[in-house]
């Protein structure tokens, strides 16, 4: 399965933990990225960490939808495609 990690967007590797085996960011032993995909893809052990590549204003707008009850990636895929209709907005 071909995922991208939740919290920065790098590629994701299979892993084996000492309870479960996941998928894990390929950049955790460089930049101790936290994102973390079950074997079904969906996020896990993310809790209180914003994705790295949110803007100040994407990162309220994540919080406002969790606060909303969307999942983690429901609320990343949100706010990063409102920051896309921001950013487009201001070069019309």
């Amino acid at each position: 399965m071909d995922l991208d990690c939740p919290v920065c967007g790098c590629k994701m590797t299979l892993r084996n933990g000492p309870k479960k085996t996941f998928y894990g960011c390929s950049t955790y032993f460089q930049t101790h990225c936290p994102g973390k995909r079950d074997l079904d893809g969906e996020s896990w052990g993310c809790d209180g960490v914003e994705p790295y590549y949110l803007s100040d204003e994407g990162s309220s707008m994540f919080q406002l939808c969790l606060s909303d009850g969307f999942s983690y990636d429901e609320a990343a895929e949100c706010a990063a495609e409102w920051q896309r209709q921001e950013e487009n907005d201001r070069w019309k």
